[in-house]
């Protein structure tokens, strides 16, 4: 497996930081966020005025009786010149960044007004959350990303009780099949399987019994390539992976070499996606086909998954803040792209990104994505995706998931997205059908922007006489 990179300087020995060395890293900024001497200036400041109002105010009745009644105000400790992001992250609320109609807004810095503007594509933005469709569902959540720098482009979505605050930080949703991804590159490393290698699985493609994760072949036996098999999220294939040829402390591994169990880095509070697993042979098998409940991931985690497929298996630290700056115009806080970790090799996310197309042209993925060939923004992107579907813990919403991204054919602009949907009693807008929303909206405006750009330079040329010949 690739190792788990940090983007900056490598350590004594020349070897690249790992995803532990990044986390105790987090944690010393967390414990150094307030400067020495900022604590020491302030003492000493408070000190000074409290000796100097005793030596110039005489004693009187009302003082001294306020000694003995008033407890004094305590003093809140200023903000450093600069912040980090772990210090951002006790500033903004989740709910700051959640449906926002505008790019910028203020939080209060320690008692002082500070100005947040946003890494948002306001116009993708205000298209999504003006295209959400609540009327059946509990939960709605659409994040998209910048794969090369993990800028949010857009955050939105709905809750219908409250109850998450921002559901696109919120890391309670089954992760389904999504987790597939995280199986397939372990298998294409660990394994040595690519997209065109044959497995086989007996039985039905969407049920995991104990007998379908046994390795035998009869005339029953249906034997597809890899890629076809992660299209269609045929599960006994991947329950077999992650019994038979993976095991308990390789899927782990690989897990939270995705950012499973681990903090990642943001500027309000995002809750780990959850991974544990046991060496009982089937319960492997559930975990490494996403036939589980106890697997759980957040949206904006999903979105950062699908980005390392097409950004040569980097992770970026997701940033929705592009900088923040005081009264005065001073520059406090500034989001810059940080690679956290490599979890696989650029030839296995070529890979899995490949399998992601398969499944969009005729896999799980197709039906919201159907006649993406002649619409007139789509024809012009390559587009893969990974779906999930399962219902929640008390069975009374059905999880749906989309996760995938799309990259132009004749350029470098790419995008992330990730969708979910807990549906109730009825099955409304497709998390699928949102992302597919985002991309044509992200690459119409683009286009638009080009189309815009290359007319007025053919304006300028004939006004100043350009052409050939």
């Amino acid at each position: 497996m690739a190792v788990f990179r940090r983007s900056s300087d490598t350590l004594k020995s020349g070897r690249p930081p790992d995803w532990r060395e990044y986390q105790r890293r987090l944690q010393r900024q967390r414990r150094s966020r307030r400067p020495r001497g900022v604590w020491v200036g302030g003492v000493l400041a408070v000190v000074i005025v409290a000796v100097l109002a005793y030596l110039f105010s005489g004693p009187s009745d009302k003082s001294i009786a306020n000694r003995e009644t008033e407890a004094p105000s305590p003093s809140v400790p200023p903000l450093a010149p600069t912040v980090d992001k772990a210090t951002v992250q006790t500033l903004i609320k989740p709910t700051d960044l959640f449906n926002r109609a505008s790019g910028q807004f203020t939080i209060d810095g320690h008692g002082r007004p500070l100005r947040v503007e946003t890494t948002l594509d306001m116009d993708l933005q205000r298209s999504l959350v003006g295209a959400l469709d609540p009327r059946t569902a509990r939960f709605i959540a659409v994040v998209a990303v910048d794969p090369g720098t993990g800028r949010i482009l857009a955050m939105a979505g709905y809750d219908r009780n409250g109850e998450a605050g921002n559901p696109c930080l919120d890391n309670r949703f089954p992760a389904a099949s999504l987790f597939k991804i995280v199986t397939a590159a372990a298998a294409v490393e660990e394994a040595h399987l690519s997209g065109g290698s044959e497995v086989n699985f007996n039985g039905g493609r969407y049920t995991l019994y104990r007998s379908q994760i046994q390795e035998k072949v009869t005339r029953h036996t249906i034997r597809i390539p890899l890629r076809d098999a992660f299209a269609g999220s045929v599960n006994p294939v991947f329950g077999k992976l992650g019994a038979l040829r993976l095991g308990m402390e390789t899927l782990t591994r690989w897990a939270e070499a995705f950012g499973f169990n681990r903090a990642i880095a943001f500027e309000a509070a995002l809750a780990p996606s959850r991974f544990e697993a046991s060496a009982d042979a089937y319960h492997l098998a559930e975990l490494a086909s996403g036939f589980n409940r106890q697997t759980t991931v957040s949206p904006l985690h999903a979105a950062l998954i699908a980005a390392t497929t097409v950004n040569a298996g980097r992770l970026y630290e997701p940033s929705a803040v592009a900088r923040i700056v005081d009264a005065d115009g001073k520059l406090r806080y500034e989001s810059r792209p940080h690679l956290i970790g490599k979890p696989m090799a650029a030839a296995t996310a070529a890979e899995i990104a490949a399998m992601m197309e398969v499944s969009v042209r005729k896999g799980t993925c197709r039906k919201p994505f159907a006649g993406f060939s002649r619409d007139s923004v789509l024809q012009h992107l390559t587009i893969g995706g990974k779906s999930g579907s399962i219902d929640n813990q008390d069975h009374s919403a059905r999880i749906d998931w989309f996760a995938g991204w799309a990259v132009e054919r004749k350029g470098s602009a790419k995008i992330a997205v990730a969708a979910m949907v807990a549906h109730e009693k009825y099955i409304g807008t497709r998390a699928g059908t949102y992302a597919r929303r985002v991309m044509t909206d992200y690459f119409g405006k683009l286009f638009a922007a080009r189309k815009a750009e290359a007319a007025a330079l053919g304006r300028a040329d004939g006004q100043n006489g350009g052409g050939r010949g």
